[in-house]
């Protein structure tokens, strides 16, 4: 897993301990392409790489798409799908950044769909919505990952396993 988040994140003996500090995200993000970089050309066998950013734009997809491609690695683009302004203050109220609404609703306004993105929710429901080239069904994120058989959840305990 490449992830800005990596970043902010100082692991010593004790334990890791993040600290995000929002000036320091344009390096973040290059921390971010960097460790895919290396992993993507430093590889002798294919591995399971994830991306794991908030990537607005197309621009922002496409590099690490790019990157994929130029190396012999299939894509996959898993989109969390907002729907609305009232969705993404929801979602706002849940970030662990700080990040504020006005932020949040200015990466709403600029958001741009990939084509052939899997558009996930979080919700149990599912959603129809119109993309560029096409109307597709959202599906919730969890019920996405069971079945890719990539989780398992237990109502018994509190924790779910993710398998990648």
């Amino acid at each position: 897993v490449c992830s800005a988040d990596m970043y902010f994140t100082k692991t010593d003996k004790s334990g890791s301990e993040y600290e995000f500090d929002l000036s320091l995200l344009p390096k973040a993000h290059e921390y971010c392409y960097s460790c895919a970089e290396a992993i993507v050309t430093n590889e002798r066998e294919s591995v399971s790489l994830t991306i794991d950013n908030t990537n607005s734009t197309l621009s922002e997809i496409n590099k690490y798409v790019k990157l994929a491609e130029e190396h012999g690695y299939a894509t996959v683009v898993l989109e969390m799908y907002c729907k609305d302004r009232k969705r993404a203050y929801q979602y706002q109220q849940r970030n662990t950044h700080n990040v504020s609404a006005n932020d949040v609703l200015k990466m709403l306004s600029r958001w741009q769909t990939y084509d052939s993105a899997i558009l996930l929710s979080n919700e149990l429901d599912q959603d129809t919505t119109t993309t560029t080239n096409s109307t597709r069904t959202t599906e919730s994120f969890y019920q996405w990952l069971e079945n890719k058989h990539v989780i398992h959840f237990n109502k018994k305990r509190n924790i779910t396993h993710l398998l990648i």
